[in-house]
């Protein structure tokens, strides 16, 4: 009766062939993929203009060209302000300006007035 050992050679006496690609074949880029020289993560082919993790660019890379807001154009939250800016600067917490001055010798007090 023969008794079967696995991972052994063949009966030809042949030594066993390796696997085409080793352990370390895993950790090799896939085609289009780039090692970062800054923080050596491995990026996807398309991050094409700079590093998934840190955003170093790409080498090779040609600069994206910078974005610019067109003539005329503003920034707001949806609403029209509410009150004309004014010279102290234009903010407001929503309460209308006291018109009444301040008194003159005005100070600082803590506690409640006398």
């Amino acid at each position: 009766r023969a008794a079967v050992v696995l991972g052994a050679a063949s009966a030809a006496g042949a030594a066993p062939t390796p696997a085409a690609g080793g352990w370390g074949d895993m950790f090799k880029p896939k085609p289009g993929e780039w090692r970062c020289k800054a923080c050596l993560c491995l990026n996807k082919p398309d991050a094409t203009l700079k590093c998934s993790s840190c955003e170093e660019k790409k080498p090779g890379a040609d600069a994206a060209p910078a974005k610019t807001a067109p003539a005329g154009a503003s920034f707001s939250f949806g609403a029209a302000p509410s009150v004309a800016p004014t010279a102290g600067g234009g903010f407001s917490f929503g309460a209308a300006p006291s018109t009444t001055p301040a008194p003159a010798a005005a100070g600082f007090a803590f506690g409640a007035a006398p």
